[in-house]
């Protein structure tokens, strides 16, 4: 796996901000998403509805 995602355009940010490696998870999410055999449960994406209770807050 790659340390870092590609850069593909001048970056604004802090050189602090720009020296952060990528996520692990990511690169593997990266990885599956759009192969049809992997089931896409995706960061933040549960499989049950959240409460009502915590969507009205």
């Amino acid at each position: 796996m790659n340390d870092r995602a590609p850069v593909t355009h001048d970056l604004h940010a802090r050189s602090a901000v720009r020296a952060l490696v990528a996520s692990q998870i990511r690169e593997v999410a990266n990885a599956g998403m759009g192969d049809a055999d992997i089931l896409p449960f995706w960061f933040g994406e549960p499989d049950e509805v959240t409460p009502a209770y915590i969507r009205d807050a």
